[in-house]
């Protein structure tokens, strides 16, 4: 859960929330990467990739739809840090979104990360 989390923490942050609809689309609401692709201005093979990526961090189809089910409402609430290139935290002017707050800003990743997880783990033992 925590690398999944992570995963998706870090492409909101980055201003990637199209990748993290997708994902949620793909594997929740089973909605084919064609039309995934074509509402997000994404190709197929991309869609397909994020999905890999998703199956290598949940090793399970099923784990991966309930993990992201749960996990989606709260990741769509995280503002981007990166906008138009530019971070707002530091105000460096960044080339690789992803990269660059891996760099400079774990800190942050960390603690949405903890966070999200905490609050799943709340909301599934009521």
């Amino acid at each position: 859960m925590k690398e999944l989390t992570k995963y998706m923490v870090i492409k909101i942050l980055s201003g990637r929330r199209e990748v993290v609809d997708a994902v949620y689309e793909y594997f929740v609401l089973d909605i084919s990467p064609k039309q995934i692709a074509d509402r997000y201005g994404l190709t197929i093979n991309q869609v397909r990739g994020y999905a890999q990526r998703i199956l290598g961090k949940t090793h399970s189809l099923n784990k991966a739809k309930v993990l992201l089910k749960y996990i989606y409402p709260h990741i769509t609430g995280i503002e981007p840090v990166i906008e138009k290139n530019i971070c707002r935290i530091c105000r460096r002017y960044v080339y690789m979104p992803e990269n660059h707050i891996n760099s400079f800003h774990r800190d942050i990743i960390n603690t949405y990360t903890m966070k999200i997880i905490s609050e799943v783990f709340t909301w599934m033992k009521h």
